[in-house]
């Protein structure tokens, strides 16, 4: 329940809330984390993955900077959602309705831009499947069939 519980203070609901949304927000970092981590790994940690010869096609791997751009801005939001968790449990003078506007307004934001950049990931990631089953064995780059 957080610093309150963890002080023997019985939480209220808009305790609870704020637990549960600071939750979500941890959650969503979390992904947005893993999905910026997992991308640039796919680049730059294989020797197995290639990109497709038409230059046409290879234009969609700037979708990877603009998927990061949204993740990362999403992750801004994330930090700020807790830092108005912290300093909502560590005032003298608790104002949960501006904290609860602002917190609702951040994790909006984060979840917004979470969405948009996974989505923008997502469209890459569709056209190099398409790619990868239109396109003939003999053709591909070597080493792109090796796991």
């Amino acid at each position: 329940m957080g610093a309150i519980a963890a002080a023997g203070v019985v939480a209220t609901e808009t305790d609870t809330a704020l637990t549960g949304t600071l939750a979500y927000s941890q959650s969503l970092l979390q992904w947005a984390l893993l999905g910026v981590g997992g991308t640039v790994a796919l680049l730059i940690g294989t020797t197995t993955h290639r990109s497709p010869p038409q230059p046409l096609l290879r234009l969609l791997y700037y979708l990877f900077p603009a998927g990061w751009a949204l993740l990362g801005v999403s992750i801004h939001f994330s930090t700020r959602v807790h830092q108005a968790y912290l300093a909502y449990y560590w005032s003298p003078h608790r104002d949960a309705f501006g904290t609860m506007t602002t917190i609702s307004s951040d994790l909006d934001s984060q979840e917004s831009l979470f969405f948009f950049g996974v989505g923008v990931l997502a469209v890459w990631l569709i056209a190099y499947v398409i790619w990868w089953i239109h396109t003939p064995e003999e053709t591909r780059p070597k080493g792109a069939d090796k796991p």
